[in-house]
């Protein structure tokens, strides 16, 4: 976790947590610290980027968009850091078995999403 939210709680910025689920209608991502605890991580706001809301997460294993090609998963968060990769975007989302299950971060733009051109 990247934020000190709720001490008493264990949720605090350098706390290690495993993700168990996304529950869309509160929009919480479900985790479990390392301690044991059973905790909803609800997006953020950061008052030094005024509309941006995030989880305060940082991923700790995760892998390339490419390495996962041809694999289905029940659930993805997907980080875009890297703009003008054909393809990429489209790869990413349709990694997920059911096309709702994921969570898109960083600032996106369009150039996020280019499709791949035939020359």
């Amino acid at each position: 976790m990247t934020r000190n939210v709720r001490k008493a709680d264990d949720f605090i910025n350098g706390m290690l947590c495993e993700v168990l689920s996304y529950e869309e209608a509160a929009g919480a991502l479900w985790v479990r610290t390392q301690t044991g605890k059973r905790l909803p991580i609800t997006q953020w706001s950061d008052p030094d980027h005024p509309g941006l809301r995030f989880f305060p997460i940082r991923l700790g294993y995760c892998t390339t968009i490419h390495k996962v090609q041809g694999d289905e998963f029940p659930f993805i968060i997907i980080y875009l850091d890297a703009a003008n990769m054909p393809a990429v975007g489209y790869t990413a989302l349709s990694r997920v078995k059911d096309g709702k299950p994921y969570l898109i971060g960083g600032q996106l733009t369009r150039e996020h999403f280019v499709p791949v051109t035939m020359r």
